[in-house]
Order: C-alpha cells, then sequence, then structure tokens
C-alpha cells in the first residue's frame, strides 16, 4: 500500500511519496520500505509521475517502463499535462513487449476470479441471512440472478474504458471459453447453479467494460508538473490495470484532476492512502463522516415513523409523504456540512499554501505523508505506510529536482 500526495501552487508542484510496498503470496503478507514511487519522465522538461498501488505492468516493473519512456520521449514537449499521460497510454499501448502470452492469460484469469469472488461471496450472505439452503436450487439460482442484476447496474452507471468501447461480448468470448470451463466447476464445488454460463460470461464482460477495477492488478499514475504552454502546474491522474484481447484497460480519473490558474490559486492532492490527509485537511475523518450522514438520514426517518405512527396516518401513505422530504433535508444537510468544512478547514488551508515557497510546500508534502505512518503505526491498523520519504520538487524554469531522496543501493 501506499501514501501519495501532491501540493500546488503558483510556484512549484511538489510531490511526496512513502516508500511502503506489499508483497502477498500463499506464505502471508510482507512490508517492504524500499520503494521508490516517483518519477522523473523528462530530462529536459519539468514534468514527472508519482505512482500507488500495483508497482508492475503485466509483470513489467514500472519504473523500467518510466526510464524507457523517458529514453524514447528524449527532448519532445507536450503542450499540457494531460498531452504528457496521452501520449504514456500510446506508448504503453505500442510496445507489448512489456506483456507476455502467459502474463495477459493469468491477466484474465484474476480478472474473472475477481467477478466470480465478488458475486459469489455476496450470494451465499443473501442466502445464509435468508435462511435459503443450497440445495433450494430454484431459490438459489433466483438469488445468484439477482446479485449479477444489480452489480451489472453499477456497471452500467459507470464510465466504461476508452479501449472496451467497440469491443464485443462475442469477443470476448472466444479468448475466455476455457477459463468459464474452470469457473463452472469451481461454481459446482460451491453447490451453485452450472447452468448460468452466459449470464457468468455477461457480468465479466460489463466488468471488463468498465473501469471499475476489483483487484490489485491496477495502478494509480498521477502526472505532475507542466506542459510546454503552461504557466502554472497542474496534477493528472491515470489509473491503468492491464489489457485483454489486446486492449489496455485504463482510465482518466478526470474528478480528481486539478490545475492551478489565477482562481484556483493551491490545492492538496492526497492518494491511496489517504483517509489521515483528508481528516487534517477537511477537520474530520472520511469513515467518521459518512458515518454521521448516514445515522442523520436513518434518525430522520425513524422521527417520520414515530411521527405518523403516533397521528395515525397509513405506513404507505406516510411513506410516500415522507421520502421526499428526508431526501431534500439530507441533501441540504450535506450541502451545508460541505459549506462548513470548506469555509473553516479547506479553505483557510488553500489559502495559507498559495503564499508557501518552494521549501514550505515540500516540508507540508513530506509532513503529510508522516503523520499517515505516525497514525498507522500507533493503531491497530497494518502498517503499510513507512520507510523513508521521497520528495520532489517541478518548478516552471527549474525542471524536475529532488528536494529529499533515500539513498540508492546496488
Amino acid at each position: 500500500m501506499t501514501a501519495i500526495v501532491g501540493v500546488l501552487n503558483k510556484r512549484a508542484a511538489v510531490m511526496a511519496a512513502d516508500s511502503a510496498v506489499t508483497v502477498s503470496n500463499d506464505k502471508g503478507v510482507k512490508v517492504y520500505n524500499t520503494a521508490t514511487k516517483i518519477f522523473k519522465l523528462s530530462d529536459e522538461h519539468p514534468i514527472g509521475v508519482m505512482m500507488y498501488d500495483n508497482v508492475e505492468f503485466m509483470g513489467t516493473p514500472w519504473d523500467l517502463i518510466f526510464n524507457l519512456y523517458r529514453q524514447e520521449r528524449g527532448s519532445r514537449a507536450c503542450s499540457s499535462v494531460q498531452e504528457y499521460a496521452e501520449a504514456f497510454i500510446h506508448f504503453l499501448k505500442d510496445h507489448d513487449c512489456f506483456s507476455s502470452n502467459e502474463s495477459r492469460e493469468n491477466y484474465l484469469i484474476q480478472e474473472i476470479s475477481s467477478y466470480y469472488n465478488m458475486v459469489k461471496d455476496e450470494t451465499l450472505e443473501l442466502l445464509g441471512n435468508e435462511g435459503i439452503s443450497l440445495e433450494d436450487e430454484k431459490a438459489v439460482r433466483q438469488k445468484l440472478k439477482e446479485v449479477m442484476e444489480s452489480i451489472a447496474e453499477v456497471y452500467k452507471e459507470a464510465e466504461s474504458c476508452a479501449e472496451m468501447d467497440g469491443y464485443t461480448e462475442k469477443q470476448f468470448r472466444k479468448i475466455s471459453k476455457e477459463f468459464f470451463d474452470s469457473l463452472m466447476d469451481a461454481c459446482a464445488e460451491v453447490h451453485l447453479p452450472t447452468d448460468m454460463r452466459e449470464e457468468w460470461e455477461h457480468g465479466v464482460f460489463m466488468h471488463l467494460r468498465s473501469n471499475i477495477f476489483l483487484n490489485n492488478t491496477s495502478t494509480g499514475i498521477v502526472f505532475v508538473g507542466y506542459g510546454d504552454k503552461d504557466i502554472f502546474p497542474s496534477a493528472f491522474p491515470t489509473v491503468i490495470s492491464g489489457t485483454i484481447d489486446n486492449r489496455l484497460r485504463y482510465f482518466f480519473n478526470l474528478e480528481k484532476a486539478d490545475r492551478i490558474t489565477h482562481d484556483n490559486t493551491a490545492w492538496i492532492l492526497p492518494f491511496a492512502q489517504e483517509d489521515v490527509m483528508l481528516t487534517m485537511m477537511k477537520g474530520i475523518a472520511p469513515d467518521l463522516y459518512s458515518a454521521i450522514t448516514d445515522e442523520v438520514q436513518e434518525s430522520m426517518g425513524n422521527v417520520v415513523c414515530q411521527l405518523t405512527k403516533n397521528l395515525g396516518i397509513p405506513d404507505e401513505q406516510a411513506v410516500e409523504v415522507a421520502a421526499p422530504i428526508i431526501e431534500e433535508t439530507q441533501k441540504r444537510f450535506v450541502e451545508r456540512v460541505e459549506e462548513i468544512i470548506n469555509e473553516k478547514y479547506v479553505s483557510g488551508l488553500v489559502d495559507t499554501v498559495e503564499f508557501f515557497n518552494v521549501e514550505d510546500m515540500a516540508n507540508l508534502a513530506e509532513s503529510l505523508i508522516s503523520i499517515t505512518n505516525l497514525q498507522r503505526h500507533i493503531t491497530s491498523s497494518e502498517e503499510t505506510v513507512g520507510g523513508p520519504i521521497d520528495v520532489a520538487v517541478i518548478t516552471k524554469t527549474g525542471g524536475f529536482k529532488w528536494a529529499k531522496q533515500k539513498e540508492e543501493r546496488l
């Protein structure tokens, strides 16, 4: 796991990252504090990347890919940071050598297995909660179908991976036949119906088309710096997973992209294990915020139920009248809380960062990683943030420079 952060204002862009990397295998989980997660993308232009999650792409280490990209890119500049990200995607697609037939096959198996485990676990949990025996084939089949349909709705609402547009289910079935043969055997072992192969194939296909990635095969790569025509820095996050039938699964995370302008003068962008940093920025822990908003909504529902009961209003009529009121009240509550958070915490922090010099920005970025490391250390959480902290600074005229870098040993 990882904690990385970008701190941007009109003067510079600063990136900071810990060095922890988690390795899992059949013998357990091991954390090493030796990983590098910040890289220079050009020797001549002010552009770099920071990465989180998987340290490899289809079996090839990302650090090797970044170095090869830097060499191939040479002195050619892009007009914007987004163009650097797009050029990097083209570079990946043009180099089949980064993956082998075996790695592509393993990737497909992982994706099918992830979808299978998600559907299976949710179905078995529902069956257990409702007291349905696995011997009741009709009920099990119905519940399995309901779970698949509910997951498919989530995929329909999500955007699709750009490369998967135009990719048909027929094409997918051609490359996946033998893997679904094995999947049906897995269903038989846990007493799930084995005559729903088409539903399983359709479900996995919908998963692969979506930009929702289920397992640890994806990598977040944040491009940070300046395009050739930029005066101020920007950050452009991308998520890259793997290839299916020679199509790269990736998406640009536009919701978290940020660009410094005359109006948007500074920003802090945490990624991966961002809960501690967001707590400091917003004055409230993200999970506590979610719990409070959920509790408020439930409490409003309980109050309405009690009032309607006391007034003798039929349940159906009460629900019809109360539901839109609760929804609107909850919406206003969340909006007001967000306004308070921005007014009392976020805006003040951003206003301060706007006037930071480069040294202050570097210290802030390093401190944000350090407090995440400390929180993991003093609580019962697994220590997945740790090791030396790397800090890099990118300026328009000075380019990419290390402010702090762990010692490299052969």
